[in-house]
């Protein structure tokens, strides 16, 4: 195996997301829109998100929130896909082929902080070139942003990247200390929602001030689909990235555009 392949496997990338179900998924967006819409926005997200990261150079799991993998099948299924058992470990027998699919664990139960804490905490046990955690709402994000995380926690920094509505969507954590994630996240363990600004102010504190890459707009409301739909529209490259969201905008009647103060 090649070094690359090595450095590759020695790091993690976590996608957080939910299974979209309708009315459990983007409830905010579903105000305007209905919650089937919405359901099927949260859907072609997370397909043209775990289509995307395949480009990063790093091993992928997706953490979903069902314990049945075979629920999210049919949102994998353009990858090579193999399910953890809970808290599962990934050792390196299957190296060469690791870093060319994904692989799904259960977030677990409990509040956000807590499922966060827990994802990292079993991440960092065995990457010893740290973890990038990001969000699956979050389509305009970069992967470039992503590997450049991944380019400073090797340098042993944590990086932060805020999201437009005031929380964030990616955060990255170092190798070499299992428990860096108990600490940064443990305050948050019984939080359903984490900010920027707070996250940010306990890694000052631990001494990890953490990098800052530009912001991200993610996808909670109506103006936030407005917002994608205007880079869209100005970016081409955004915009052959994301063929399953462009089809479900395409369906959209143009009322729905019209927004109230």
């Amino acid at each position: 195996m090649g070094n690359d392949n090595l450095e590759e496997f020695s790091r993690r990338l976590l996608l957080f997301g939910k299974l979209p179900v309708p009315g459990r998924v983007k409830t905010r967006l579903a105000l305007d829109l209905g919650s089937e819409i919405a359901s099927r926005f949260a859907a072609a997200m997370l397909v043209d998100r775990i289509s995307n990261l395949l480009s990063v150079k790093a091993l992928r799991i997706f953490c979903g929130d069902r314990e049945d993998a075979s629920l999210f099948f049919p949102y994998l299924s353009r990858t090579g896909f193999h399910s953890l058992s809970k808290r599962g470990r990934i050792d390196g027998r299957d190296s060469r082929s690791d870093v060319e699919r994904w692989y799904y664990t259960d977030q677990g139960s409990g509040s956000l902080g807590q499922r966060l804490c827990i994802s990292m905490t079993d991440a960092l046990c065995s990457a010893k070139n740290g973890v990038v955690l990001v969000g699956s709402d979050a389509p305009a994000q970069k992967e470039c942003d992503i590997q450049a995380a991944f380019d400073h926690v090797n340098r042993g920094e944590t990086v932060l990247q805020a999201s437009s509505d005031g929380g964030f969507c990616l955060l990255g954590l170092p190798g070499g200390d299992s428990n860096l994630a108990q600490r940064v996240l443990g305050t948050f363990r019984s939080a359903d929602s984490i900010s920027f600004k707070d996250l940010k102010i306990k890694l000052e504190s631990l001494g990890k001030s953490p990098r800052l890459l530009e912001p991200v707009n993610d996808i909670d409301d109506l103006r936030d689909l407005q917002e994608l739909l205007r880079q869209i529209g100005s970016d081409p490259h955004l915009a052959r990235k994301l063929p399953i969201i462009r089809h479900e905008l395409e369906k959209l009647p143009k009322d729905v555009w019209r927004l109230s103060p």
